[in-house]
């Protein structure tokens, strides 16, 4: 059976890549880029995005191989081969560097810092694809890969300032953010399969279950998750108040971002509750519905710094990618497959 357009676009995991393209897009913004560089750092984001999730599907294609909720995967299913996989990957990161470059170069920006800033997130992104199951907390490398993703986007202005306060906040949050849901939400829906194919995730190692149709939640792994989620909530107040004060707003932003964090906050403290029923689908679409939240806190915080519109912009765009991408690859609604 031969592989179709929508294998393609399912391996490069392209429902979720506009999240990851608007982050590096607004920062470019932030920065003072151009409608080049922003276009060139969206687009170049988006084949990034396509270039690691292709990557790690490649790599996690034994552990998947044991799980029969995926076998709807290009390349657990054999649509896609292992071999051209690799090249499909490969293909997305060639194209990603031509359009970071392309995006600073018509920009006037620093090409040389541009490069610099994509190799190392590339390097973050590949100890990540190719070992991320080897050890507790690799994770890490995942949200390093964001944040240096966003200071390449950046670096491609020629009026790009280092200590720009508001990339500096897209950085910090979006690396937090992508540290949760990979981490404590990743961890915790896979928990099952990984356990059963010998992967050391937080969740597995700390000792995350789910017993006869019940989550069980370990203490280490839920302290690892509140600490996470009162970082992000407490992260965006104090951002939203230093850029609303920078930018002269009013303190209503510092209180809408508070106000918002705290009920983000709740609402995680409910699905890291031991002891409710859990099944993978109904976790993916609370999931989703927790990660947006999480994403539209975040561009409230640089309202002042880039405007309401550029910020809804940000928002609307990633959204209705998401719906119509589900539609296309998974036939589904707000909660993709994978």
């Amino acid at each position: 059976m031969g592989a179709s357009l929508t294998d393609v676009l399912g391996l490069y995991r392209l429902h979720t890549a506009m999240a990851t393209a608007s982050v590096a897009g607004i920062a470019a913004h932030i920065a003072g880029g151009g409608p080049a560089l922003v276009v060139g750092a969206v687009a170049g984001s988006i084949f990034h995005h396509a270039w690691a999730f292709s990557l790690n599907e490649v790599a996690d294609l034994e552990v998947d191989s044991r799980n029969p909720e995926l076998s709807h995967k290009p390349l657990v299913s054999g649509r896609i081969s292992r071999s051209g996989g690799v090249m499909a990957s490969f293909i997305a990161l060639a194209l990603s560097f031509v359009l970071f470059s392309a995006g600073a170069l018509l920009d006037g920006g620093d090409v040389f810092a541009v490069l610099i800033l994509l190799s190392l997130s590339t390097l973050s992104g590949t100890i990540y694809d190719l070992w991320g199951k080897k050890f507790p907390l690799s994770d890490i490398f995942v949200s390093i890969w964001m944040g240096l993703l966003v200071l390449a986007s950046a670096a491609g202005s020629g009026g790009w300032d280092p200590g720009s306060l508001g990339v500096i906040a897209v950085a910090v949050l979006s690396s937090v953010h992508i540290l949760f849901n990979n981490s404590v939400e990743g961890g915790l829906k896979d928990v099952e399969n990984d356990a059963g194919s010998g992967s050391r995730t937080l969740a597995v190692v700390t000792g995350c279950r789910i017993d006869r149709g019940k989550l069980v939640v370990s203490p280490v792994f839920f302290s690892w998750a509140v600490l996470l989620r009162a970082s992000f909530v407490i992260g965006s107040a104090v951002f939203s108040l230093f850029i609303a004060e920078e930018a002269g707003w009013g303190a209503w932003v510092v209180v809408v971002v508070s106000i918002l964090g705290a009920g983000l906050f709740t609402h995680a403290l409910t699905f890291l509750r031991s002891g409710r029923e859990v099944e993978r689908k109904g976790m993916l679409r609370t999931f989703s519905l927790h990660e947006l939240s999480s994403f539209g806190i975040s561009l409230i915080v640089i309202i002042p710094a880039v405007g309401i519109l550029p910020a809804l912009a940000a928002f609307i765009a990633p959204v209705l990618w998401l719906l119509f991408f589900n539609r296309v690859i998974f036939g589904t609604g707000l909660a993709p497959k994978v």
